[in-house]
């Protein structure tokens, strides 16, 4: 009889519920809703454990649910993007391009700004993925879906790998679920969890030498998002570091190394870009002279003198999105998705992990983990990247894992001696974020 419930549970109840939700929102993506389903279940066969298949089948579905309200507030509030995010360039984003390359431009209504003929490679990804006729956005952000629905999962074996602790893994997978800005990029036709599934579980794989995947995942972050390797050679660098100060004691010749390989990365940059076919920016450190840019913290930040721009725009990105209260934007009069999920619900889960995320910070100073040591490396690196090559905050999404990963270390080996010097800075921190939140409405 368990068994029995288990099994409606986690498998009829859902699709059931889903089926009768797009047959009333959108029966077009039914299709979409079958075809992504058997893909995923083919994929969680190959690359999931036993015990994992029930637990992903409901990732997929929690993110389902979301995807499907975001499509129906946005078709709502401008009918004229068909449920895509809005106009690009204003409150939109890049799925409105994604989607006009994906249908070659047919029935669409708003103002393109690409080609429907030089497709960017992750619209050809997806059609790869649904090669079925497109009919609405919803046909293409329930397959995009795929991008998202294993992130818990590979943050559950990485952190595992690295801690073999299974409370600290369970609990870092379910903030990684419950993550609102992994939510709403997840849940929009945008590649930014493609390219952080691909990087976690290609770094999981290097740590079980099972190279043969990790070469996968590495071919599709150069066909999807050829940048965000920068992403995954941190990280790769940072679990080599680790074996070598555990294995061999010679941390010094790596960071010798490492030093040596930035320096080498910089000097020969020019090259690698011009290899890259002008996918990497024309400077390590990204331009912000452009529009988009203009009158930002991060264009401020990255004018001071080196190397002050460096570290301040890694720290910024450590710390940001910050706490705002949502306000009907002025170009539209109602209340972004976006801002409230990313500006809004972010900072706000946010604020029930700085004291764990502070705590296992200094817990290291006292304990000398190698394997947190590891997790603060990977998460420093990636802030890092965040500061020079990328300088968007949506790319946060690759690191925003690796601090629920942080957050569940606090939450598992919890270091009392540091529980006041946590909560001093976490309740200034917090406080700090209300107040300009406060004044900036007022």
């Amino acid at each position: 009889m368990i068994k029995a419930n288990n099994l409606a549970l986690h498998y009829f109840l859902p699709v059931c519920i889903s089926l009768v939700v797009l047959l009333i929102v959108d029966r077009t993506s039914v299709l979409s809703y079958g075809h992504t389903l058997l893909l995923l279940l083919l994929i969680s066969r190959y690359l999931l454990d036993k015990e994992e298949l029930g637990r992903n089948f409901l990732y997929f579905h929690y993110y389902l649910l979301f995807a499907v309200s975001f499509f129906c507030i946005f078709r709502y509030q401008d009918p004229l993007y068909l449920g895509l995010t809005g106009p690009e360039g204003g409150v939109g984003t890049d799925d409105v391009r994604f989607y006009a390359q994906i249908v070659h431009g047919k029935d669409i209504f708003y103002l393109m700004k690409v080609s429907v003929t030089r497709i960017y490679s992750f619209s050809k990804f997806l059609i790869f993925l649904y090669p079925y006729e497109v009919h609405t956005p919803l046909n293409i952000v329930i397959i995009n879906l795929l991008g998202v629905c294993f992130i818990p999962y590979f943050i559950r074996k990485l952190s595992f790998e690295l801690f073999h602790d299974q409370m600290l893994s369970d609990r870092a997978a379910t903030l990684a679920l419950l993550c609102p800005y992994t939510t709403y990029f997840g849940c929009i036709i945008m590649r930014d969890l493609f390219t952080a599934t691909f990087v976690i579980s290609a770094m999981y794989y290097f740590m079980k030498k099972q190279y043969i995947p990790v070469a996968i995942m590495i071919f599709l972050l150069f066909r999807i998002r050829f940048g965000t390797i920068a992403f995954l050679a941190m990280g790769i660098m940072a679990i080599i570091r680790k074996d070598i100060a555990i294995k061999h004691k010679k941390i010094g010749l790596y960071n010798a190394m490492m030093v040596f390989f930035i320096l080498v990365f910089y000097f020969a940059y020019d090259y690698i870009q011009e290899l890259s076919d002008g996918k990497l920016s024309d400077n390590l450190i990204r331009n912000t002279n452009g529009g988009f840019f203009r009158g930002t913290t991060i264009a401020t930040l990255i004018s001071l003198p080196f190397p002050i721009n460096i570290a301040a725009c890694a720290l910024f990105f450590f710390f940001v999105p910050l706490f705002t209260i949502p306000q009907p934007s002025p170009i539209t009069d109602y209340y972004l998705v976006s801002t409230v999920f990313c500006s809004f619900l972010t900072p706000f889960f946010m604020f029930f992990l700085w004291y764990y995320i502070f705590n296992a910070i200094f817990s290291y100073f006292s304990k000398k983990d190698r394997n947190l040591e590891t997790l603060l490396v990977i998460v420093l690196s990636f802030c890092f990247v965040l500061g020079t090559v990328s300088l968007q905050i949506r790319h946060k999404t690759v690191l925003f894992p690796f601090l629920c990963m942080l957050a569940a270390y606090g939450m598992t080996k919890f270091n009392k001696h540091e529980k006041n010097n946590s909560f001093a800075i976490t309740a200034a921190f917090i406080v700090i974020q209300l107040v300009l939140a406060i004044k900036a409405i007022v």
